[in-house]
């Protein structure tokens, strides 16, 4: 064995000595080496894996994360409600939506969120509690967050400070 090398792997204590077999034309060498520039390339290949693979995972990029597809290309001021199913206050607001939706048709859109399934859309918009209506502007600017069970007549003073008529 060359160079002080008496094992294929050698270790002294307190540093990292490898011994590494080449095989070079047909003939067989032992170089010992310190492990410093293996763990460096080592490490800079496993952080350009990660990188690229964290680098994927990323969706299509698009307008607004905070609200559905349909809504988030519309001009008009916003009105989304979050909430679930079965959460009593949310089933209270389910008909005072209906009816302002109705009232409000061309100059607001008003959409009810179900957390459960549009998880993405809860924490983009961070939802704490349930029922919660965020108020936008036409800009997509929040003007309101209000979290627990809103009136059909707290809604419409919201709309008219916003200048919604």
């Amino acid at each position: 064995m060359s160079r002080g090398c008496v094992h294929l792997r050698s270790i002294r204590t307190g540093e990292a000595v490898w011994c590494v077999r080449l095989k070079l034309d047909n003939a067989t060498e032992e170089r010992r080496t310190d492990g410093k520039g293996s763990i460096l390339i080592l490490t800079f290949v496993i952080f350009a894996i990660l990188a690229l693979s964290y680098q994927a995972t990323f969706p299509e990029p698009s307008a607004d994360r905070r609200f559905p597809v349909e809504v988030a290309q519309s001009p008009l001021p916003k009105l989304l409600d979050f909430g679930r199913g079965v959460c009593i206050p949310c089933k209270a607001m389910a008909p005072i939506l209906k009816e302002l939706s109705e009232e409000y048709k061309d100059r607001v859109i008003i959409k009810g969120i179900e957390i459960d399934q549009e998880s993405a859309l809860t924490k983009a918009n961070r939802i704490r509690l349930i029922p919660t209506q965020l108020f936008f502007d036409a800009k997509n600017q929040e003007v309101l967050r209000h979290e627990g069970f809103m009136s059909k007549d707290d809604i419409k003073k919201v709309f008219q400070k916003m200048g919604i008529k």
